[in-house]
């Protein structure tokens, strides 16, 4: 059963939806714990606005931002102090970009914003309290603030995709809220070979970064903190490509990628933009491909003792795979609705829960879940039990009317938008980067519809 249910304000003759997902401040936040998602008025219109909206872990409404040019992109992200959201947003019929920070402590007000003119955004990648920034440059140098990472998105009409840029934002180290100090700034003057339309992946202390990419394909960082290889604004490490749509040959990957838990030698998970699922080493050197019978527009989970892997294709058809060749342990023909969101996985392994197009969630026990033993005088680290042959499946309906937002205003930009170079797409010009206050690990993302069951399990 539902532990609440929360309605935004709902404006006058106001179309509004929510494509994202609920974002939690992290253990190390020195604001209360609270929660934020992103919704959107109006969305098809010239006029399109979005706001965030944090709420307490009751559901109590705790702000609603002014609202922003565009439309979200993605989801927005919580620093791991809690005192700032990050987002990017779309205008203009999704064809010029923002990246925005707003200051939860003063009820979601606007702290920074800065446009790019020439193309919108992909969401927000974010890695908290990283061993420094990993780029070129004495800012980034022992900045354990929050590294936050993005990357330039198709406009909606393209028919070719061009090469894009990949951005970069890091508060300076010793920070004190100056906004002047602060910017986004390109990681790299070189073209990348690809756009995105999903946020990357960091791992390994900050130092690595994965993309799912334009043309079907993958694009890899894998930084270390002794010499400049694998730096951020350097050339990737690792590329992959496989089939492309048939539809559109320059179409991006649906999902971002997903890692195992090995720190420094992750193994990379996804589906690609045609009917493929892939397992990458790290560096990319070794893959293991299998063909699906549709496309695949979740990201997929990893067990977190990195036995088995579970994606969804859009169909319904749900896999646990094998965590090496990927190879079926069971498959499963959800029906109904399309699968097209993301996909939470409990963080012992016990409950997969898969939403899909039309509301309904399903809860899949997918292993015993064992007696708690009683306390002892110091923690034991307990794995759970193999995941079993077949799972056991729970259905339920999402009862919540899609979010609405309020009337805003525009936000002022005193920083100047950047401009564009010569070229098949245009170069943002960067601004300074610097670094600031740290935190933890990355974040955890999930659906508005799965929270209620995972604050139960």
């Amino acid at each position: 059963a539902f532990q609440w249910e929360y309605q935004p304000p709902q404006p006058e003759n106001a179309i509004v939806r929510s494509h994202s997902q609920v974002v939690f401040t992290t253990p190390n936040a020195v604001t209360p714990p609270y929660m934020v998602y992103a919704v959107v008025e109006n969305e098809n219109s010239a006029d399109a606005v979005t706001r965030v909206i944090a709420l307490d872990i009751d559901g109590n409404e705790l702000w609603v931002s002014d609202t922003l040019d565009g439309i979200a992109s993605g989801s927005p992200v919580v620093s791991d102090d809690g005192s700032y959201v990050f987002l990017t947003h779309n205008a203009n019929f999704e064809t010029m970009g923002y990246f925005t920070a707003l200051f939860a402590p003063g009820d979601g007000a606007l702290f920074y914003s800065r446009s790019n003119e020439t193309t919108p955004f992909a969401p927000l990648g974010i890695y908290h309290s990283p061993i420094e920034g990993n780029y070129d440059g004495e800012e980034g140098r022992g900045n354990t603030n929050d590294m936050i990472m993005w990357s330039m998105s198709p406009k909606p009409t393209d028919t070719t995709i061009n090469d894009g840029h990949t951005f970069g934002f890091q508060f300076p180290v010793g920070f004190d809220g100056n906004v002047t100090e602060v910017g986004y700034f390109l990681l790299g003057l070189n073209p990348r070979a690809f756009q995105a339309k999903t946020a990357p992946t960091l791992t390994n202390q900050g130092l690595y970064a994965y993309f799912s990419t334009s043309r079907s394909g993958f694009f890899g960082w894998n930084g270390n903190a002794e010499n400049g290889r694998g730096r951020f604004n350097r050339g990737p490490q690792a590329v992959a490509g496989f089939d492309r749509n048939p539809l559109f040959p320059g179409e991006p990957v649906f999902a971002s990628p997903v890692v195992s838990s090995s720190p420094d030698a992750p193994f990379v998970f996804g589906g690609t933009a045609s009917t493929q699922f892939v397992r990458l080493s790290f560096d990319f050197a070794e893959q293991v491909v299998v063909s699906t019978t549709a496309l695949i527009k979740a990201e997929a989970r990893v067990d977190p003792f990195d036995r088995v892997v579970y994606y969804a294709e859009e169909s319904g058809m749900l896999h646990q795979a094998n965590f090496n060749d990927l190879t079926d342990a069971w498959s499963l023909d959800l029906g109904g609705a399309a699968v097209e969101g993301e996909m939470a996985l409990n963080k012992n392994g016990y409950i997969l829960y898969v939403a899909d197009s039309a509301g309904f969630i399903r809860a899949l026990q997918l292993s015993e879940i064992p007696v708690t033993p009683s306390p002892t005088a110091g923690p034991t680290g307990l794995e759970t039990a193999m995941p079993t042959a077949s799972p056991v499946v729970a259905t339920t309906d999402d009862p919540t009317s899609e979010p609405s937002a309020a009337p805003f205003a525009a936000p002022t930009d005193s920083t100047p938008a950047p401009t564009g170079s010569t070229g098949a797409t245009p170069v943002p010009t960067a601004s300074v980067p610097t670094g600031g206050s740290g935190a933890s690990q990355p974040m955890m993302l999930l659906s508005f519809a799965a929270l209620a069951f995972c604050l139960l399990f």
